[in-house]
């Protein structure tokens, strides 16, 4: 009987330290910007949809550089060795090896940022028009529920990731961080 406890435990103990140990070493990041001069009489903000961003800490070292593509304005954020995983992530559907190259960049990234995305401060948005340095950055993190990863089910389960969302609100028609 306390065999049986003393395994039971055990395995519980390494189930949900597995779980901890992937979600506090593994993130994904999410970068929203909105404009706050692209309102109308629908919308009280618009998306920024072409951008370069670096974002920084409090003391101004440079963390990451991402860019906002057209047509929606989706972030990539560059690894220093990977790049973005955009092109490997397109290939990932024609082949195994694709698969695999897009499965290794995507542990590569979902690693380091964990290691730098705590300490964004500020980002400097490089529009067409014009350059806007120290944009204080909102973070919001979630580490989901961790513990339900070995749950198998669709909506449930699967490898732990710590969510991160970054959020910019500029003023592109004064060209400055805007005043929420």
């Amino acid at each position: 009987m306390w065999k049986a406890l003393f395994l039971f435990a055990g395995l519980t103990i390494v189930v949900l330290g597995w779980g901890y140990y992937h979600v506090s070493t593994h993130a994904n990041l999410n970068v929203s910007i909105y404009d706050v001069s692209l309102k109308n009489d629908r919308q009280a903000y618009g998306n920024v949809v072409s951008a370069d961003l670096a974002f920084t800490n409090a003391a101004g070292t440079i963390l990451a550089k991402a860019r906002a593509d057209k047509p929606l304005g989706t972030v990539s954020i560059y690894h220093p060795d990977s790049g973005d995983c955009r092109k490997i992530e397109q290939e990932a559907s024609s082949s195994r090896e694709g698969m695999a190259a897009w499965q290794k960049c995507y542990e590569t990234k979902s690693r380091w940022f964990v290691t730098w995305a705590r300490q964004v401060r500020f980002a400097s948005v490089n529009l067409a028009h014009c350059t806007i340095d120290r944009v204080p950055v909102s973070i919001e993190e979630s580490r989901e529920d961790w513990w339900l990863w070995w749950v198998p089910l669709p909506h449930i389960g699967g490898a732990p990731y710590t969510y991160f969302n970054l959020a910019l609100w500029i003023d592109s028609g004064s060209c400055g961080p805007a005043s929420r």
